[in-house]
């Protein structure tokens, strides 16, 4: 009877605050509010008319004109994470139904997509390896492993784990090329899945990326039989910088502070010599030097909990198209990365091992990326993608 009480006081003082919330929004931000709901209902109309869905258009431009203009947002997304720990919660939906984020056993915080048909993003998987063939060009797929563990689910209660299936399916369908299941070699090598992941965000950790690395290059080595130098995947080589309580993940953001606590932040470095050149064309950015004053971008290292991203220090963001050329390199061997932002804390490592390493990311790259892999003589292909990439059709527009 207690903590019933207890709850239906919580519950009536979170409303309060959320009604002068409201006021408060309104009071202050009225203005961009109603602009950003003029300039959307004006849009839509203008491009598809007054039609059956058009009053739920606009509400949903109306609840998105809101919370972009939320009157002090970070500090209601504290409050809310407050009573939300307070009551012991551990789903927080979202509008959109990808980014609910779910609180694991485990105390770790994830996302978790509902069912979706892989097969047109196979058939186009298919095409670019059957075309890469041809061009006697060996592509590798890598599935990289969700924060969920396949084998052992530690969602909430009574919630199902979508995103391994989709993975396994995605798997099923390219199964006559060649594949790499870093999940698979996980569970089998014994690793504790929780330390490979940030409790707040939903990547891998920096010290994940180079045990990554080094899968791959052993794979690529003994399945396609091209030349890497791996000498330097090994941990003695690299110092380890750590930042503790240093920042606020993707997932956290939603949850605030107060429910998820903060991250530690790893910097890897080499404590050998480094000499490389980065290319990055869409920005014009050339950087020649050591792997810090190239590879890192370190004006991400900055404790901005609710802005920031220091996961950007490794290689920057996500750029169309990303050249390293190791000058210290001991073979000619040219290696073409295929990514979604988990390959971050991988191509620092990856471009060690080679004399080329050319980055991919298809969101924004425009042209055919076979054709690419063909005029720069790439030796071998990578798509490095982690499961929540096989729903997303930006990631196969491989022509």
């Amino acid at each position: 009877m207690i903590k019933r009480a207890y709850k239906n006081w919580l519950m009536y003082v979170f409303l309060s605050v959320i009604i002068l919330g409201c006021l408060v929004t309104l009071c202050f931000s009225f203005r961009p509010i109603a602009a950003e709901i003029f300039s959307g209902v004006r849009a839509e109309v203008r491009d598809n008319g007054l039609g059956i869905n058009t009053i739920s258009t606009i509400t949903s431009i109306a609840e998105n004109a809101y919370t972009d203009n939320l009157y002090g947002k970070s500090y209601w997304v504290e409050i809310l994470g407050a009573f939300n720990k307070m009551v012991g919660k551990s789903i927080f939906l979202d509008t959109e139904d990808r980014y609910t984020v779910y609180k694991m056993t485990n105390g770790q915080e994830t996302w978790n997509y509902h069912e979706y048909d892989t097969t047109p993003l196979a058939d186009k998987y298919r095409v670019f390896a059957e075309d890469m063939g041809q061009r006697d060009i060996p592509l590798f797929f890598v599935q990289a492993p969700f924060k969920i563990d396949k084998y052992n689910n530690t969602l909430p209660y009574g919630i199902k784990d979508e995103m391994n299936p989709l993975a396994d399916n995605f798997l099923s369908l390219i199964a006559p090329y060649d594949t790499l299941d870093l999940r698979e070699v996980i569970h089998d090598s014994g690793l504790d899945y929780k330390s490979l992941f940030y409790n707040t965000d939903h990547h891998w950790t920096p010290e994940t990326g180079l045990w990554a690395t080094n899968v791959i290059s052993e794979r690529l080595m003994s399945v396609i039989g091209i030349r890497l130098d791996t000498t330097f995947l090994s941990k003695e080589y690299y110092s380890f910088t750590a930042y503790n309580s240093f920042f606020l993940g993707s997932q956290g953001k939603r949850a605030g502070v107060i429910y998820s606590g903060l991250d530690d932040f790893v910097l890897i470095e080499p404590n050998y010599d480094t000499d490389y050149q980065l290319e990055i064309p869409s920005l014009n950015i050339s950087k020649k030097g050591n792997y810090s004053d190239t590879i890192l971008f370190k004006e991400n290292l900055k404790q901005d909990l609710y802005n920031g991203d220091p996961g950007r220090v490794y290689t920057g963001d996500n750029y169309s198209l990303m050249t390293i050329q190791n000058l210290n390199a001991t073979n000619n061997t040219k290696i073409l990365l295929v990514k979604d932002s988990f390959s971050k804390t991988v191509i620092p490592f990856l471009a060690s091992t080679c004399s080329e390493l050319h980055v991919i990311d298809l969101r924004t790259f425009r042209g055919s990326v076979s054709e690419y892999a063909a005029e720069k003589n790439i030796d071998a292909a990578v798509v490095l993608y982690n499961p929540s990439v096989v729903v997303d059709p930006y990631f196969f527009e491989f022509y």
